[in-house]
């Protein structure tokens, strides 16, 4: 199975990646050709910083229910929890976000 858009992954323990970001998690927002870009999430999977790292560089895909058109329900937020909802890219169309199917109109 295929990188995609919205994939959480781990990041190597390799020279090319930046020290603070080796061995953490990433939500990929982005694929090119030779690398792809993520967002660094710290461990309470807050947006730390980005980067920019080749396939290779890539250790692990930790799980692909973020991506783009899956259904997911939110579980550990203070203010989101029990919601669900769709992941759809963000209308900046520069990452996956969530949209709520009650705004929507959607049933649960």
């Amino acid at each position: 199975d295929s990188l995609a858009i919205g994939d959480l992954v781990v990041l190597s323990h390799e020279h090319g990646i930046q020290k603070s970001h080796r061995g953490q998690l990433a939500v990929v927002y982005k694929l090119d050709e030779r690398h792809c870009s993520v967002f660094v999430l710290d461990p309470r999977r807050r947006v730390t910083g980005e980067c920019w790292p080749n396939y290779t560089s890539l250790a692990a895909r930790e799980s692909d229910v973020g991506r783009l058109g899956n259904r997911v329900k939110i579980t550990k937020d203070r203010l989101w929890t029990g919601k669900t909802g769709t992941v759809v890219l963000h209308y900046s169309g520069n990452h996956p976000a969530f949209w709520d199917n009650v705004k929507l109109g959607c049933s649960q």
